[in-house]
């Protein structure tokens, strides 16, 4: 088998493991503040809205101190299909749908680091979670 085969095989075998599905917006503005909560909402757009597949590995938790607060900051890999283009860091993906694990839906990740290599099958994207 040719690499330009293989590669295509490896692709569709990435692609059919993304039985969940995100959303990936950019802040592209200040927005707008709510006058009755004060609560400023940033202006943004959709990058990309489809599949992904989402690892969480063991022990990627830390908890730094945040001012008063203390905050766990979990780390991820989100996977979106390697035609996805122009992700950049401080992006958001929102997870929309998640086949296996309900408690993913609603989370958003932060990306804090973007995997690039020669014969990818997916696009990997390095994510935190952070709660407060």
């Amino acid at each position: 088998m040719s690499i330009p085969a293989a590669l295509a095989t490896g692709r569709r075998l990435a692609d059919s493991l993304m039985v969940d599905a995100c959303t990936i917006t950019r802040t592209t503005g200040a927005g707008a503040q709510n006058e009755t909560t004060g609560k400023i909402t940033p202006t943004t757009s959709t990058l990309y809205t489809g599949p992904c597949q989402v690892r969480m590995p063991p022990n990627a938790a830390e908890t730094p101190e945040v001012g008063n607060r203390t905050a766990t900051v979990q780390q991820a890999i989100v996977k979106v299909p390697v035609a996805v283009v122009d992700v950049a860091i401080g992006d958001v993906v929102t997870i929309t749908a998640s086949a296996h694990d309900a408690e993913l839906v609603g989370r958003a990740f932060r990306v804090g680091a973007l995997h690039h290599k020669t014969f990818s099958t997916a696009r990997k994207l390095v994510v935190d979670e952070i709660t407060a």
